[in-house]
């Protein structure tokens, strides 16, 4: 047996529940401040503009939505250690 510790901050070791809290996190929070913005966007586009601007408004958030949790995903789990992806 080898007395040498694992390394802090391994997804393979330890409670998962914290280890997936803080993987979860940052797209959570992403995606709660998103989902803000496009609310009152969307309330001031359509009251101001009208149903087609609305339209371009709502399809162009889910647009920058995915692309944007993507990298939080990706660089919490590179945080994390995980080399293989």
């Amino acid at each position: 047996m080898s007395d040498v510790a694992a390394p802090a901050g391994r997804l393979t070791t330890g409670d998962l529940r914290p280890t997936i809290l803080r993987l979860a996190a940052p797209t959570v929070a992403m995606m709660a401040f998103n989902t803000g913005f496009n609310v009152i966007d969307s309330i001031w586009v359509g009251r101001l503009i009208g149903p087609a601007a609305l339209a371009a408004v709502s399809t162009a958030g889910f647009t920058v939505v995915t692309p944007g949790g993507m990298v939080a995903v990706f660089t919490t789990l590179k945080d994390f250690g995980c080399e293989r992806l």
